[in-house]
């Protein structure tokens, strides 16, 4: 018997959803679509893989860029493993995860600039151990660190005291900026940790030094599901579009700070600006190890996917 091709498959899979995602006729998310909504968006916030194969991904749906969609139900979602359909089984709030944070430190000489009093590595390490006590105590966290070259100096921990204190070590600091590879290697260390994701990055400038591009940067971060903010140190950079273009589609900000005082604001910011509430979780049951998810979420007439890597 021939089989169906994988297109009509993939066809008759999304014509069921978007069947189903209008069957709630006095829902006014669910119902008659509001003719007001555009656009729906969706950004992963984490991941559970702690009970394979079960799987579940921590997400935030936006309708319009701005309005948080908190009606959403199970028959809004699709979920393709290698571009074949699973069955997701559970759609809730996600509730009791802790943050996982990796902080990437710019360790280039330009760091030694001065920068209100002192210098701009100091008011990074300053900055970055008064975000570190102010993490919840179930909280991971991890430190990358980069010049010319990329260190991962501590692995994703709940000792965030050794986190804080690898951080402090360094008080000089020399090298080019391998900004791109340091972002890459702290999503692949961040991978591994379960819960809220989160990567902020500290620097004073512009790559000069990476062996990947931008765009690989900007992947590896997508690929895990993770919020990923910016702050930028001092006003060297003048034109933040490649920062933007690797953080922003994460759901993050990029930032200026020009002064200690601001610097640890906006990094403090990034736990409490809103990226992490109206959170909610979909579980499905991957068929293998196989690390490629495609998660669709859709309302009336607009659809919004997103690839992941999910490792077991």
């Amino acid at each position: 018997m021939k089989l169906p091709s994988p297109s009509l498959v993939m066809a008759l899979f999304l014509a069921a959803l978007s069947v189903g995602c209008q069957r709630k006729t006095n829902n006014p998310l669910l119902g008659t679509p509001d003719a007001n909504v555009t656009e729906v968006e969706m950004f992963v916030r984490g991941v559970d893989n702690t009970q394979p194969p079960e799987v579940s991904v921590l997400l935030q749906s936006v309708a319009n860029a701005s309005i948080r969609m908190t009606d959403l139900t199970l028959a809004n979602f699709a979920v393709l493993q290698d571009e074949i359909p699973v069955i997701p089984t559970r759609f809730e709030r996600a509730v009791g995860y802790p943050f996982a944070v990796m902080l990437v430190i710019d360790r280039s000489g330009s760091m030694e600039s001065s920068f209100g009093g002192n210098t701009r590595t100091i008011a990074a390490n300053d900055a970055a151990t008064t975000f570190l006590n102010a993490l919840p105590p179930s909280a991971q966290a991890g430190l990358v660190e980069f010049e010319s070259v990329v260190q991962l100096k501590v692995p994703m921990t709940t000792d965030k005291n050794a986190v804080a204190a690898t951080v402090n070590i360094t008080t000089m600091s020399a090298g080019g900026t391998a900004l791109y590879d340091a972002i890459i290697t702290g999503a692949q260390e961040l991978s591994k940790a379960t819960g809220y994701r989160l990567l902020v990055v500290i620097t004073d400038g512009a790559d000069t030094a990476s062996s990947h591009t931008a765009a690989d940067a900007a992947g590896a971060l997508q690929g895990i599901g993770t919020v990923a903010n910016g702050v930028i140190v001092g006003g060297d950079v003048s034109d933040t579009a490649i920062m933007q273009a690797i953080l922003e589609p994460t759901g993050g900000t990029v930032s200026t700070s020009l002064d200690p005082t601001e610097l640890s604001n906006q990094l403090n910011a990034t736990l409490t600006n809103g990226d992490f509430d109206d959170i909610y979780k979909l579980t499905f049951r991957r068929r293998s190890s196989e690390p490629n998810i495609r998660v669709y979420v859709s309302y009336g007439p607009n659809t919004h996917s997103i690839d992941l890597s999910v490792y077991r």
